[in-house]
């Protein structure tokens, strides 16, 4: 994470200059990704003045899953949803949405159906304990959850991730689909605006927010996808980690190695 990079000087840490080093890193390697191949570069096309407002936008939600900014980030998305004034027509409210949309993507696994959780779940474990071996290796403390000599409660750390982690945002933004300014005539609108300036007579360009539109008619207005489908499979995922005994005990076998031993404080190599 981005205080063992700045603990231990690693070189993304002085190349960032211990800001927000791994969000940094991943916006970077976005925007080297679109531009070394024009086959997939989706920026290419766009004028000049609308590829540096969307660069901007895409770094600024990448930077936005920084988690040291996670309920500060909640906290702004709910006083701002309860302002009368809030609307998807202003651009700062947009952005402040596609934010925290960003960033339920960023933890999404936690709503996914439990086998697929179970799985992303142990693999993020797993690059926690390495990092706290290589802490260990190093002779510095431990970090929170990184510590596979404490595998054995699991279980309850993950429940507690969902809990107050990932339930807070998830019902933040169920929260905006029911808000008054989300309706499938708003939306829909939204959908033939972005139509006329983003097709401009391109059936490839059509193509796509044709498909979005028949999504919208389609939309349940009575509840949202967040609310029938992401927050129930939160709470089952939550409730499985304390009572799936079996289960959590087969993973914590399989996460519980042996550390390496402490060899005294070393500085990583640069």
């Amino acid at each position: 994470n981005n205080a063992f990079c700045i603990s231990t000087l690693h070189p993304l840490a002085l190349l960032y200059n211990d800001q927000q080093v791994l969000e940094n890193m991943h916006a970077a390697t976005c925007f080297k990704i679109l531009y070394s191949d024009h086959t997939v570069n989706m920026l290419g096309a766009l004028k000049r003045q609308d590829r540096v407002q969307v660069r901007a936008q895409i770094v600024e939600c990448i930077l936005s899953t920084d988690m040291s900014e996670h309920f500060q980030a909640i906290s702004k998305f709910r006083v701002r949803l309860d302002s009368p004034d809030f609307a998807m027509d202003r651009p700062i409210d947009r952005r402040l949405l596609a934010k925290m949309v960003i960033k339920g993507g960023d933890i999404g696994h936690s709503a996914l159906p439990w086998d697929l959780h179970l799985l992303w779940a142990q693999r993020i474990t797993q690059e926690f304990y390495e990092q706290g071996d290589e802490e260990r290796r190093l002779g510095l403390p431990v970090s929170a959850l990184c510590d596979r000599n404490g595998s054995a409660d699991l279980g309850n750390s993950q429940r507690g991730f969902i809990h107050f982690v990932c339930f807070p945002l998830f019902e933040a933004l169920g929260s905006f689909t029911d808000h008054k300014c989300f309706t499938p005539a708003s939306a829909m609108r939204e959908m033939e605006d972005d139509q006329e300036s983003l097709a401009s007579g391109d059936d490839d360009a059509v193509r796509p927010v044709n498909s979005v539109r028949r999504s919208v008619r389609r939309r349940n207005t009575t509840d949202s996808v967040v609310q029938q489908v992401l927050l129930p499979a939160l709470r089952v995922n939550a409730a499985r980690w304390t009572e799936d005994a079996d289960t959590v005990a087969r993973v914590v076998r399989e996460l519980g190695a042996e550390p390496p031993a402490a060899t005294g404080r070393q500085d990583v190599a640069l």
